[in-house]
């Protein structure tokens, strides 16, 4: 049983080079930041699947769209 890697949003923004805020936004306006969907805690956080924004970086490096 493999445990999955989560990023909060403060990371998945450094990673991404944008403010924290702009995730939320796209979250909130959307429902997905680029087509990853977060998992809310129940303190209401948002915790993003690393394998999902990695993938996501991977694209985005080469040069593809998101």
């Amino acid at each position: 049983m493999s445990v999955q890697r989560f990023f909060t949003t403060k990371e998945v923004a450094g990673l991404m080079r944008v403010a924290a805020t702009t995730v939320h936004k796209r979250h909130c306006a959307v429902g997905n930041f680029w087509g990853v969907l977060p998992v809310k805690t129940p303190n209401g956080k948002l915790l993003w699947p690393a394998d999902a924004i990695e993938a996501l970086l991977e694209k985005h490096e080469a040069g593809q769209t998101v």
